[in-house]
């Protein structure tokens, strides 16, 4: 039988390709590469795409930030696509807007920051003019309900909030400085009193407010949820608490996934029921609907 000679046939492929395919996995394994040969020893440091996640579990909260701020230091790539940022060690605001800025410098177009601990957000987050998709959550900080916020070519922003500022404090600000957003996502997980949503632009909104409450002192009798997007073509609710839905036109819409559960400290269910109908109503043209609806027989009764 006639041998068959292994050829390495990855070797062969241009830089641009390999670092291209380097793009898809996590930096640290990534930098890993460095060793393979001589060629490898750089190509890490032109990949688009930086992605960090450092667990308390993994390394010491020192060597993370050493580790990351050694990476961003041999980093040659002009252009960022990509930069995410997952800790869960505690770093002082300075740093985290000195690795944010390192993003913006070069053109960064996705920014994903998620921080299991409190600090501020850098203010050059929301003046990036090259940022086309942006996901960061206000984990018991504040949101940015002052100051400039201009994205002219953002059109994916995702929303986390745990802290106890109101959404209608800070969303319409931010909004204000996004003119070509298309896809809006928020992810809720505190008592509120109220939430208006409005953007004559948006095409897909989410939004997903989870939080049950087993204590009638703290439950909100006020809240309510307001949608004004009159562009939209897919929707998409989860609510856990809601004491009054109301949303505009959504003559646009195409597609509706409704997960609604009210409260048993509801204090008025008629008007509860009242406002659900009316919602429901409002769908009734879309040509694929959810509904899931999780209500108490005083909700059911009022509806009749």
């Amino acid at each position: 039988m006639e041998s068959v000679l292994s050829t390495d046939r990855f070797s062969d492929l241009p830089d641009s390709v390999i670092t291209h395919i380097l793009s898809f996995l996590r930096t640290k394994v990534s930098v890993r590469t460095s060793i393979l040969a001589r060629r490898w020893r750089y190509l890490w440091s032109y990949v688009p795409t930086l992605n960090f996640k450092f667990s308390v579990y993994e390394v010491t909260h020192c060597v993370n930030q050493d580790t990351l701020n050694r990476v961003m230091l041999q980093y040659k790539a002009e252009i960022m696509n990509s930069f995410s940022l997952y800790c869960e060690f505690n770093t002082s605001a300075y740093q985290l807007e000195t690795w944010v800025i390192f993003a913006v410098k070069r053109h960064v177009q996705k920014l994903n920051r998620s921080f299991s601990f409190g600090v501020d957000l850098p203010p050059c987050i929301f003046t990036c003019k090259t940022l086309v998709d942006l996901r960061v959550d206000f984990n018991g900080v504040t949101p940015p309900t002052s100051g400039p916020v201009c994205l002219p070519c953002l059109k994916k922003l995702h929303l986390c909030c745990s802290s106890q500022y109101e959404p209608d404090e800070y969303l319409p600000h931010i909004l204000s400085g996004c003119p070509v957003l298309e896809e809006l996502t928020i992810n809720i997980f505190t008592v509120f009193v109220s939430c208006t949503i409005s953007s004559p632009i948006i095409k897909s909104l989410t939004v997903d407010f989870d939080y049950k409450t087993s204590s009638k002192s703290n439950y909100n009798h006020d809240y309510k949820l307001v949608i004004n997007t009159p562009a939209l073509t897919y929707l998409n609710v989860v609510d856990w608490s809601c004491q009054s839905i109301k949303s505009g036109s959504l003559t646009s819409l195409i597609e509706a996934d409704i997960e609604l559960q009210n409260s048993d400290e509801m204090h008025d269910h008629f008007l509860y029921s009242r406002s659900l109908v009316e919602f429901i109503d409002m769908l009734r043209n879309v040509k694929r609907l959810r509904l899931n609806l999780q209500c108490y027989p005083e909700v059911l009764s009022s509806s009749h």
